[in-house]
């Protein structure tokens, strides 16, 4: 049996893209302005 995995993060700054900020809860949680994604991914060969 044979796996592939990837790795990894990066970044996206919204304000890049002119996503306005969001909030919920009457402004008690909000998102910021910088948002880190991160990945991890496996594949099986069967």
């Amino acid at each position: 049996m044979s796996d592939l995995r990837a790795r990894g993060e990066f970044v996206v700054n919204r304000g890049d893209y002119n996503v306005k900020a969001t909030s919920a809860a009457h402004g008690l949680v909000r998102v910021r302005d910088r948002l880190k994604f991160a990945f991890d991914i496996v594949a099986h060969q069967e």
